[in-house]
């Protein structure tokens, strides 16, 4: 896991976390006067607190769920031969992208990304150096060789995949 990953994962569970302890906080509010009167009433009405608490609870498993399903691990179930089956994690796939890619642009580093489709479709986004307009056919080809070649002897992913290559200007 990368620096970064953790830090918005700390980030989004404090977040989470002080959304829901509001929404218990104004849900309790109401049955203790004391805790009332010492705080400086925004609404006279106990419904204010109740709503304000239901609505930060709400809020809190709302966004524990989204921050949960976007830092959580891609899975793509890949038959080896015959009835086996194995789960390749998307880290696998962007290993070998990285590895194609310091092959194919020797001393670049080129940003790359993994996405895997709903239907089990991989998706390859590369972000290439400079390559004049003449080679650019040739080069997109290699690069779509040298993947097929290492998703299907190291993974077996033998299906299609989809292959978005953006050149940079001069």
């Amino acid at each position: 896991m990368r620096a970064s990953e953790i830090f918005f994962s700390i980030v989004a569970l404090f977040l989470c976390f002080l959304f829901l302890l509001l929404g218990l906080i104004f849900l309790y509010m109401p049955f203790d006067r004391a805790l009332l009167s010492n705080v400086a009433t925004l609404a006279s009405l106990p419904s204010f607190y109740r709503w304000s608490g239901w609505i930060c609870l709400v809020l809190g498993i709302l966004l524990l769920f989204i921050f949960n399903r976007k830092y959580s691990r891609q899975y793509l179930l890949v038959k080896m031969g015959g009835k086996r089956a194995v789960s390749m994690e998307e880290r696998v796939f962007q290993a070998l992208v990285e590895k194609v890619m310091k092959n194919v642009f020797p001393g670049v580093l080129v940003p790359c990304s993994i996405v895997i489709h709903r239907r089990k479709k991989v998706e390859v986004v590369v972000g290439a150096p400079f390559v004049p307009f003449e080679e650019r056919d040739e080069k997109l080809e290699q690069i779509e060789t040298f993947l097929h070649q290492e998703f299907s002897l190291v993974c077996g992913y033998n299906r299609s995949f989809i292959l978005n290559v953006q050149f940079k200007n001069e």
